[in-house]
């Protein structure tokens, strides 16, 4: 019996007319691919930094571990944000950041980092800086990272900010100089991530009164915007979070790394929002006598 030939086959060519993209079509691809990409790049930047904010948060609670650990280990005791006039309490870390060249207080972690007293409770020096922080300074010709981008409260020192000062006398705020007379540990921050332009000594200042005025309220020191305008917090409980900051006083504050410190203080107004960053930085710095 012969073999029944098949009646269909598949026929491979194609026509010239589909053998490629016109132009036309070439281009309506092209554009939408930028669009996606558009759409898509700040995302992936959001994403970038949400992802540093993980190791950020992880350096701020060993700081705070630490800080507390030296505390239970020097008899309720805590280090001076700021220098202890009195000898009692050691400088939780010296140097003060600049971007002068071959400074070695900028680029050498053994010139003050490894002398704090709560390095030999965390062991590294990486803590102190921030993932996000990218300032630099010079050393024999060649930027190097700087070594610290995290500021401790005043509130652990002489809080000379807490009442609109200078004024390290002020008695209207409570200052800390021992762990069990923190009045709300999980609601008291310890360090904060400091604008790379801001830091210079290792102490923050936040001024507390009329923190609830929009037009009243006063900014000393700037958190740093690493995290799409978050900062990373340590608090006196231990824990560690990331507090974004919304006004543009804050969040759109330059960032040159290698520019002179900024210069304020600068007061709130209505519009730019100041108050509520400052109202939530007070609420969690102190309480009053």
């Amino acid at each position: 019996m012969k073999k029944m030939k098949s009646s269909w086959k598949i026929d491979l060519r194609f026509k010239s007319a589909k053998a490629g993209f016109t132009l036309i079509e070439l281009l309506v691809v092209i554009a939408i691919i930028a669009i996606l990409a558009a759409m898509l790049l700040p995302a992936l930047s959001k994403a970038k930094m949400k992802a540093q904010s993980i190791p950020c948060m992880n350096n701020s609670r060993q700081i705070a571990l630490g800080w507390r650990m030296y505390a239970d280990e020097s008899g309720d005791r805590l280090p001076y944000a700021g220098t202890d006039s009195t000898g009692q309490r050691p400088n939780w870390v010296t140097g003060i950041l600049d971007f002068t060249a071959d400074n070695p207080v900028n680029w050498d972690v053994n010139n003050d980092l490894t002398k704090s007293p709560v390095y030999s409770y965390v062991k590294s020096t990486k803590v102190w800086l921030c993932p996000g922080d990218k300032s630099t300074a010079i050393h024999n010709g060649a930027a190097v990272p700087r070594v610290r981008s995290i500021s401790m409260s005043q509130v652990f020192g002489d809080g000379e900010w807490l009442d609109d000062g200078p004024n390290s006398a002020q008695t209207v705020y409570r200052t800390y100089a021992k762990l069990t007379a923190v009045v709300r540990p999980v609601n008291t921050w310890v360090t904060i991530d400091e604008h790379p332009n801001s830091i210079n000594d290792a102490d923050f200042a936040v001024v507390c009164v009329n923190a609830t005025s929009a037009t009243g309220c006063k900014i000393v020191d700037y958190p740093a915007p690493f995290h799409n305008g978050g900062a990373g917090l340590s608090f006196a409980d231990g824990h560690a979070e990331v507090h974004k900051f919304k006004s543009s006083p804050i969040f759109n504050a330059p960032v040159n790394w290698t520019a002179t410190l900024l210069m304020l203080p600068q007061n709130g107004t209505a519009a730019n929002g100041l108050v509520n960053d400052i109202s939530w930085l007070a609420d969690n710095t102190t309480v009053l006598r």
